[in-house]
C-alpha cells in the first residue's frame, strides 16, 4: 500500500507489509494455477473481478497451508487499511486506501468459497498421506 504517493511506513508496518504481500502471492498463485479457467498466466495482470471468477472455476480441495496463507493475507492486510484509515486521512491515501479495501474483500470472497474444501491430509487406507504445498524462497507455489 506504500507508494511514492503514500507516507512512508513505520518499522513494525513495514514487515507487516512484507508478510501481507508474501501470503497474497502465495494465496494468488494457487488459486492461479489451480483454476480450470486460467488459459494464460494472470498472476501479475488479473483485474480483482478476474480473480473472483477464476475461483469459481478451481475444483481442487484448498491445501492448508494455502488457507493460512489467505488467512495472513485477508488478516495483515485489514491491519493495514485500519493504520492508514487512522492515521493518513488525504485524498490520495484515502483512494489508495479504498482499492486497498475492495482487494482485501475480494480475498475474502475468494476464501470464503474455497475454504469449504480445505484439506490438511488425505487418508489412504491406514496411512494419511500429508497434502502438502512446497514453497519456493519467493512464495511462488512449486508442488502442490
Amino acid at each position: 500500500m506504500a507508494t511514492s504517493s503514500t507516507p512512508s511506513l513505520p518499522r513494525g508496518l513495514s514487515e507487516v507489509y512484507l508478510a501481507y504481500k508474501r501470503s497474497t502471492r502465495i494465496a494468488i498463485t494457487w488459486l492461479t494455477a489451480k483454476s480450470s479457467a486460467t488459459t494464460q498466466t494472470v498472476t501479475n495482470t488479473a483485474t480483482v473481478s478476474q480473480l473472483l471468477e477464476l475461483a469459481n472455476f478451481v475444483t481442487a480441495p484448498l491445501p492448508s497451508e494455502v488457507s493460512t496463507a489467505f488467512q495472513q493475507a485477508i488478516s495483515l492486510r485489514q491491519e493495514m487499511t485500519s493504520y492508514f484509515e487512522q492515521n493518513h486521512n488525504t485524498p490520495i491515501v484515502n483512494q489508495t486506501t479504498a482499492r486497498h479495501k475492495n482487494f482485501t474483500d475480494t480475498l475474502k470472497q475468494i476464501y470464503d468459497q474455497l475454504s469449504k474444501t480445505i484439506v490438511g491430509s488425505t487418508n489412504k487406507g491406514n496411512n494419511a498421506t500429508p497434502n502438502r504445498c512446497v514453497f519456493s524462497t519467493s512464495g511462488n507455489i512449486r508442488l502442490c
